[in-house]
């Protein structure tokens, strides 16, 4: 009996994931907002793509798979200010990224650039950007940085700033 009702508790949690991560991809396909056209101006080359589950994409440089970059859009399940608390405590590097979406960052140790945006229907979503194998760490954050930039608009209108409501 126990069995059965974990199975069934283990279903359901399964099929809201599902759910939960369709309605985010129908309402928001990464390859719209980090297009290949935008990687291969930012970081130059061509590149193949790949999307091994909803709001992932992997771009391989193509002929040398040399350098990568990953992209992530999921629904934000914290904050970002949050994150970045943890991390300090945790003491990994982190660096403010100035004048995207309701807060922005920049991870060296992973190469990695995040935003947080609140959409006009007030979905919080998190759209994160990695560059593995650039030149060196000074060309990883620049691409990361400017695709991010160029990515971050088409999330949406930034929502109201953190704990201010929006005037109307």
């Amino acid at each position: 009996m126990h069995r059965d009702i974990r199975c069934l508790a283990a279903f359901v949690f399964a099929a809201f994931l599902l759910t939960a991560s369709g309605r985010l991809t129908a309402a928001q396909d990464p390859a719209k907002i980090v297009p290949k056209s935008d990687l291969e101006n930012v970081l130059g080359g061509k590149f193949k793509v790949e999307s091994p589950e909803p709001g992932v994409l992997f771009y391989t440089e193509d002929g040398t798979g040399y350098r990568s970059v990953q992209v992530y859009l999921t629904e934000a399940k914290g904050r970002l200010s949050d994150l970045k608390a943890q991390l300090v405590q945790d003491k990994e590097p982190v660096e403010d990224i100035e004048g995207l979406g309701d807060a922005a960052l920049y991870r060296p140790q992973h190469s990695e650039a995040t935003v947080e945006k609140t959409t006009e229907a007030g979905e919080r979503l998190w759209l994160s950007v990695a560059v593995q194998n650039a030149a060196d760490a000074a060309d990883a954050k620049r691409f990361a940085v400017e695709l991010l930039r160029r990515a971050a608009p088409k999330l949406g209108p930034a929502g109201p700033p953190h704990g201010l409501k929006a005037e109307g």
